[in-house]
């Protein structure tokens, strides 16, 4: 499947408004109903992974700080 500019536009900025989502969301769930489709599958496991440099909380700065922070999660 290939989408065009105005397409990946539209997924990448009004998609997820209508559902209150972010667009990892959208990807997930688009993956998801792909897989299940693939092999007949109700369930599969997606690993993922965060870099960590994201704001953590008003209380602690890590802009001095030097790495990421990895985690992986279901």
């Amino acid at each position: 499947m290939t989408l065009t500019e105005e397409q990946t536009e539209k997924l990448l900025k009004q998609v997820n408004k209508a559902y209150n989502t972010e667009i990892n969301d959208i990807l997930l769930t688009a993956l998801g109903l792909a897989i299940g489709e693939w092999n007949d599958s109700k369930q599969a496991a997606i690993e993922l992974e965060g870099h960590g440099r994201e704001e953590i909380g008003h209380e602690v700065d890590i802009s001095r700080t030097v790495g990421w922070f990895t985690t992986q999660y279901p």
